[in-house]
């Protein structure tokens, strides 16, 4: 080999050593720049979020202002105008949603995701201006010729458009947690925070009618009111059980407490008493208006603690933006300077190295007397081990990356206390069961839940509460035998589902679980005794969809619950209702 070719040669492989470090150095660069790009998407993604949930808000508090409104016996301008303010906040929120939804997408998937959202929110418009029209109708009537059954229908109607503004919450939570599962769990907490929102109106919009034509209260006005309670009881817990991540600080502990004291207990304090009220004598101490404005007063602090969460992480999706622009700045800037000192080396080499090196060969060469010398050669380099133990760390971390995602989707549908499946797991399972029309008819739900549960946490403190829910789960888990579905409902309240059984079995089941609960004390923590407990059970079945399923077990529970709890109550169906009463299960009429 020539000194010229070897000398190429060398020139060659140093040329392909500085491509080789320039290419490395980018891809560095590239995936931090994709960090940074996810970031400034997340902040867009998460600001779209937030007036998503400033739109469900208002549609929910536009339900006040028209309760108020067709409460009125006289028009008053004042309560127009509030009316009238609070439309024109909604139309103004949704205007702005539908402007920056395209901020909230990765590129690649704008067409479909704007798609999806434009066709959500104008179905909600559309859902919103029938309710409206609905309120106008009951508003332009004779207060003497409004009827009890007007305003509950145009209450109906703005609940079916608060439930379409849900959804498009719902929808950002998810597209939010699936484009960067770090804002994962603020979409979730967002999203429950905006239902229990919702929910907390709803409760005082279920006794609004009777309360407004100074009416004593209908049972089914009563029984909204009971189940609205209860979902307001499951979804404070579900976000409690969130409430723990890194979001958590001082101020939002406050918050926390806050919402506790003034909405849990004073603005629920206010909705039983005045369903006492309406039970008892039908005279309320308060008139529509004057309930409206005390009790959509104890909400803000909800909203507070749903701006202060929001703002927590938008501040950290900040911060994460920041240090990945730095990042970046860092990665180019090491990626230069790596470049420059490769070809620095190699020109060092060159010079230093390799051309004394060819110079000594050639007068080697020319003392020999040889035009030319033997072939070189040389061994191949062994340096790019590292590479390969580089790459071995990558996939080990993507495996565990991915185990995290399965252990993550689980414990998102396991109540974490118990163990059972969660609210949203059991929900989730029968989204899917209700694809399949033949399933749902032969479907049997069991709801059950601890009497006087909270005289338990209240005099024995927490931890024997939760003692009392895990007991009360493992027993469920054990007499189902795998069979059926168990699950934590919410607070102290569980579900039984199953296909297999018939409605007779299930009563059975129910009636062996309640006894099974009535014969064993479940002993306290630290060895403090032992404490009986009892439980209240209602089964349903022959429903065409799970809302309604939900509700005929919910009822035959308040059933067991006013016949003296520590029962079974079937819901009306091919089975008589049962009772502890007498022992077995024993038929009774009515509703117990």
């Amino acid at each position: 080999m020539s000194a010229r070719h070897l000398e190429r040669r060398l020139r060659f492989a140093a040329g392909a050593a500085v491509i080789c470090v320039a290419v490395l150095a980018g891809l560095l660069v590239g995936r931090v720049y994709q960090d940074f790009q996810l970031a400034q998407t997340g902040s867009a993604a998460l600001a779209t979020f937030r007036t998503v949930l400033d739109l469900s808000n208002a549609v929910a508090a536009e339900r006040g202002p028209a309760n108020a409104a067709m409460a009125l016996r006289v028009e008053d301008a004042q309560a127009s105008a509030a009316l009238v303010a609070a439309r024109r906040t909604v139309d103004q929120v949704a205007m702005t949603a539908g402007g920056l939804v395209a901020a909230s997408v990765l590129p690649g998937a704008a067409t479909t995701a704007e798609a999806t959202f434009e066709v959500l929110l104008e179905r909600a418009k559309a859902r919103l201006a029938v309710a409206r029209s609905e309120v106008d109708r009951v508003r332009e009537l004779p207060f003497e010729h409004r009827t009890l059954g007007d305003i509950e229908g145009a209450i109906t109607a703005m609940f079916h458009a608060s439930d379409m503004h849900r959804e498009l919450v719902r929808w950002k939570a998810a597209q939010l947690a699936r484009n960067d599962p770090d804002l994962a769990s603020a979409a979730q907490a967002g999203r429950v925070l905006a239902e229990f929102r919702d929910h907390a109106g709803r409760v005082g919009s279920n006794i609004i009618a009777p309360l407004a034509l100074n009416q004593a209260m209908p049972m089914t006005n009563l029984l909204a009111a009971r189940q609205t309670i209860g979902h307001i009881s499951g979804l404070w817990s579900l976000f409690e059980g969130m409430a723990g991540g890194p979001f958590r600080d001082e101020r939002l502990n406050g918050l926390i407490h806050e919402t506790e004291q003034v909405f849990l207990r004073e603005g629920l304090g206010l909705v039983e008493t005045t369903i006492g009220e309406g039970r008892s004598s039908g005279q309320y101490s308060l008139s529509a208006a004057e309930f409206t404005q005390r009790f959509v007063a104890t909400f803000q602090p909800v909203l507070q603690l749903q701006r202060a969460m929001l703002a927590a992480s938008e501040a950290r999706l900040a911060k994460r933006r920041d240090d990945a622009l730095f990042a970046l700045l860092g990665a180019v800037a090491a990626a230069l300077a790596l470049i420059g000192v490769v070809i620095l080396v190699v020109l060092y080499a060159e010079r230093r190295v390799f051309a004394p090196l060819m110079r000594a060969r050639r007068e080697v060469i020319a003392l020999a007397g040889e035009a030319d010398a033997s072939p070189w050669t040389g061994g191949a380099p062994g340096e790019f081990g590292g590479l390969f133990d580089a790459i071995d760390v990558l996939r080990e971390r993507l495996r565990l990356r991915d185990e995290m995602t399965v252990d993550l989707q689980r414990q998102a549908s396991t109540d974490a206390l118990t163990g059972v499946l969660n609210r949203g797991g059991l929900e989730a399972f029968v989204a899917r069961m209700e694809r399949d029309r033949r399933r749902m008819p032969v479907a049997i739900l069991i709801l059950f839940d601890v009497d006087n549960f909270k005289a338990v946490n209240d005099r024995h403190g927490h931890p024997a509460g939760d003692e009392v829910i895990r007991h009360v789960a493992r027993r469920a888990q054990e007499l189902t035998h795998g069979r059926d579905l168990v699950a934590r409902f919410g607070g102290d309240e569980f579900a039984i589902l199953t296909e297999e059984r018939s409605v007779e079995e299930t009563a059975a089941l129910a009636e062996t679980l309640r006894r099974a609960l009535a014969a064993e004390p479940v002993a306290l923590p630290d060895g403090a005794g032992f404490l009986s407990v009892t439980a209240s059970f209602g089964v349903a079945s022959g429903a065409r969809d799970w809302r309604e399923l939900t509700t005929l077990a919910d009822n035959a529970l308040y059933a067991a619950k006013a016949g003296g709890r520590d029962a079974v109550s079937v819901a009306p169906g091919p089975v008589a209702h049962l009772s502890r009463h007498a022992g077995g299960l024993n038929p009774i009429d009515g509703v117990a």
